[in-house]
Formats: C-alpha cells, sequence, structure tokens
C-alpha cells in the first residue's frame, strides 16, 4: 500500500521550504514492489512499504538511503538489506518518480515538471529521464498536462478493486477521455487486466489521449502476444485514433 508524506520536514531543517524555491515531490519504490524503507539525510521515513511518496522537498542534493525486506525474524523483526546510498539532484518544482531495479541501482522513471497554475490538478508531462541517480545531467522538456500521481492512485485502484473486465475497461475509458495520460500510465493501466483483448483494446482507446505519444513504445511491454504489439501499431500508423489529437 503506498505510503503518503504530505512533508518530511519532521525535526529535519534541511527540507523546510527555503525562500521562494518551489517543493518537489519524489516517488520510491523497488521494481518488484517489494517493501522497502527509506531515509532521506539521514531522516527516516518510517515503517517499510511498498511505495513511498514524499510530499515538500527542497530543490537540490540529498542523501538517500534505501533498504529492502529481505525477510522477517520472530526475534528480530524485518531482515533489511541495504540496496542504495548515494547523493541525489531534486529539481525545483518537479515530481521525480524512482525504483531500485533487480540489480539494485536507483533509477530514475521520469521527472515531472509540475504545471504554473494555481489549483491545476494536472501536471506537465517531461520526457522520461531513466538512469543511475548521480549522473548529475538530467534535462526534461514539459509538454501537454496529464493527471497527477495522486489522482492516479486513486483511479489504479478503484478499477483494481473491479470483479470484471468490462467495468474495469468502462472506468479506464471514463477517466482517460477526460484526462490526458502519459505512456507509463497507460502501461500500468494495462497490468490491472487479465485478458490480452482488453489490454489491447485500451492501448488502441488511450493512444490519442497520451501527452507522450513519442514514448508510447512503452505500453508493448504489457502486451504477452507479439501479435497484439503489431496490432497495435497498424492501428496507430492507421491515424483513425479520435480524441483530442
Amino acid at each position: 500500500m503506498k505510503k503518503l508524506l504530505l512533508s518530511i520536514s519532521i525535526t529535519c531543517k534541511v527540507l523546510l521550504a527555503q525562500g521562494s524555491h518551489e517543493l518537489s515531490d519524489i516517488t520510491f519504490r523497488a521494481y518488484d514492489y517489494s517493501l522497502i524503507a527509506v531515509t532521506i539525510d539521514r531522516v527516516s521515513l518510517g515503517a517499510p512499504d511498498d511505495e513511498i511518496v514524499v510530499a515538500g522537498i527542497t530543490p537540490g542534493y540529498h542523501l538517500i538511503e534505501i533498504s529492502k525486506v529481505m525477510g522477517y525474524s520472530h526475534h528480530y523483526g524485518a531482515n533489511m538489506q541495504n540496496v542504495y546510498r548515494g547523493r541525489v539532484f531534486v529539481p525545483e518544482g518537479v515530481s521525480m518518480r524512482t525504483l531500485i531495479d533487480r540489480y539494485n541501482r536507483f533509477v530514475i522513471i521520469d521527472q515531472l515538471a509540475f504545471a504554473p497554475v494555481i489549483n491545476q490538478p494536472y501536471q506537465v508531462v517531461s520526457n522520461n529521464v531513466v538512469g543511475t541517480c548521480n549522473t548529475g545531467m538530467q534535462y526534461y522538456n514539459a509538454t501537454p498536462a496529464y493527471i497527477r500521481p495522486e489522482a492516479f492512485a486513486q483511479l489504479r485502484n478503484i478499477i483494481a478493486a473491479q470483479s470484471f473486465e468490462s467495468a474495469k475497461i468502462k472506468i479506464a475509458k471514463q477517466a482517460i477521455s477526460a484526462n490526458r495520460v502519459s505512456a507509463m500510465q497507460v502501461l500500468e493501466l494495462m497490468q490491472l487486466f487479465t485478458f490480452e483483448s482488453y489490454k489491447l483494446e485500451l492501448a488502441k482507446f488511450a493512444y490519442a489521449y497520451t501527452a507522450d505519444q513519442q514514448n508510447y513504445y512503452l505500453v508493448n511491454n504489457g502486451f504477452t502476444f507479439s501479435s497484439s504489439i503489431n496490432n497495435l501499431a497498424a492501428y496507430i500508423a492507421g491515424g483513425n485514433q479520435g480524441g483530442w489529437n
């Protein structure tokens, strides 16, 4: 279950707002959604969870330490293994999604610049930034806004709670038609379906509402059969997707 920390300024002054800097968010998870514990600037973010979202981080470099739960002992509790420790640069006014991959490397999935509109319920999507966190050279360009992570998490939970695929696809289409999405978000929704036919239907429908269509190749990871990949490619090449584009 995702843990949302609205502010990590708990006793740690380095994470408080400084001047007019716009604060940022970071999402942490493991590639397989195993339980992890996170420490920022030597401040623990609490008990392990499969996904941890931290809001209210000041821009600049922060010391990030991540441990993974490897098992439990009756006498000693969780058996933790340190998998990452390093300094991560957090840009101003962005939402960063990160993960620990299968080789225990810290990977930035993407950096999403917040839309500069007061009470704007969406977020500006950026080009994906994939690589180790300590490169120090991460660039992003703002493009059309799409649904923000908090709202998307709620949507994902609602769809996952449905018993029938027909209900899932109906809800997904309703949400997508009212909000632009990212290619990664489409992939995450596809992973909530069991049947290939519904995955393909969703991928076709969502393409026209996807803000970063240049990254749509990512959704191919959601298919089981290569025929679905070919079917989607032919559909996109046909250019009759409708939607907002």
